[in-house]
């Protein structure tokens, strides 16, 4: 799905985040339905709902993780970028796999249960551990 080494940010308790920049996203990993959910999930106050995802980290655990899409409009020119972004759990997979700015990591896409595409889930992995 995606390799990107950690920033700052991606790794810092007050942002609670991991950024995926949509262009750096492999074509097909999200379904047409999900791209809707992800595009329109709005609240009340514009707060941005997201998805549940299932996120399997280094050490094999399991994670109920929200998967959102945040707008990143361009200051006067009318552009629209976004990025997704893995909330909610972030930080105690950080803390729990001891991640750290500058690691490098994958995160991949699978689809589990029943019926057709199945749900999403993710893997993380450290890059360097496959390299071992």
């Amino acid at each position: 799905m995606i390799q990107k080494k950690l920033f700052a940010s991606d790794v810092d308790p007050s942002k609670a985040r991991l950024s995926i920049p949509h262009k750096k996203l492999l074509p097909g990993v999200l379904n047409e339905e999900e791209e809707d959910v992800l595009r329109g999930a709005r609240g009340g106050d514009e707060e941005v709902v997201g998805m549940k995802v299932k996120l399997v980290d280094p050490s094999l655990k399991v994670w109920e993780v929200t998967l959102k899409r945040w707008n990143m409009p361009k200051k006067g020119s009318g552009v629209v970028n976004y990025i997704y972004v893995l909330s909610s759990a972030w930080n105690d997979v950080v803390k729990a796999n001891g991640l750290l700015e500058g690691e490098v990591v994958r995160l991949w896409g699978f689809r589990m249960g029943r019926g057709d595409p199945g749900r999403l889930g993710l893997a993380l992995v450290r890059v360097d551990q496959l390299e071992r």
